[in-house]
């Protein structure tokens, strides 16, 4: 979950929608902020596609961050038929959509994304991410699969760039990228 704007920033919270029948919840890893743990995070509604989110600054100091900078990763394992899709949205249900800065309620502002499997082989599409900081996946491989991933900066007139390509092995690999500098940035993952 890439952040911007966050100045001081006393606490967050929301619940991330997403279609259970396509992905489906394996966990929380990659902690950005003081404090933040697997408590932070509401899975009784998991299998209903909500995970829902509450954080607050353990020092009360207020917390600024980078643009770009990671909060943490949200993991899913791949279950849909070839040509399904699910949005992957902020909603107020359960856990509302709240922020403060120096304790005063905070405008936020999200950008909810897409996976849609593709045909044949197990193929994933990202979209989207953020632009100015790193990109990180973590999917699951199939042994002599190669699995490429490519970012674009518009999907009306897409132009795939290959950023890094593992060989699967049957584990979880992690495909990673630094970012670029456009306000938004897709990615997806060719498996060929």
């Amino acid at each position: 979950m890439g952040i911007g704007g966050f100045q001081k920033a006393t606490s967050a919270q929301f619940t991330l929608e997403w279609d259970p029948q396509v992905l489906r919840y394996t966990g929380v890893n990659g902690f950005g902020l003081p404090g933040l743990s697997q408590g932070n995070f509401g899975t009784a509604f998991v299998k209903l596609g909500k995970l829902a989110f509450s954080w607050e600054d353990p020092r009360g100091l207020g917390v600024t961050l980078p643009a770009g900078s990671t909060a943490f990763e949200v993991c899913f394992e791949v279950i849909g038929h070839a040509g399904s899709a699910s949005a992957l949205r902020f909603c107020d249900s359960p856990t509302p959509r709240e922020a403060s800065m120096n304790f005063r309620l905070a405008e936020i502002s999200t950008q909810d994304g897409e996976v849609t499997v593709l045909g044949g082989k197990p193929s994933i599409r990202i979209l989207p991410g953020p632009a100015g900081g790193p990109f990180t996946l973590s999917i699951p491989t199939r042994s002599g699969l190669r699995y490429i991933l490519e970012s674009s900066d518009s999907l009306s007139r897409p132009n795939w760039t290959p950023l890094q390509t593992v060989v699967g092995d049957g584990a979880v690999r992690v495909l990673t990228t630094t970012g670029g500098g456009k306000n938004q940035r897709f990615y997806r993952v060719q498996v060929r």
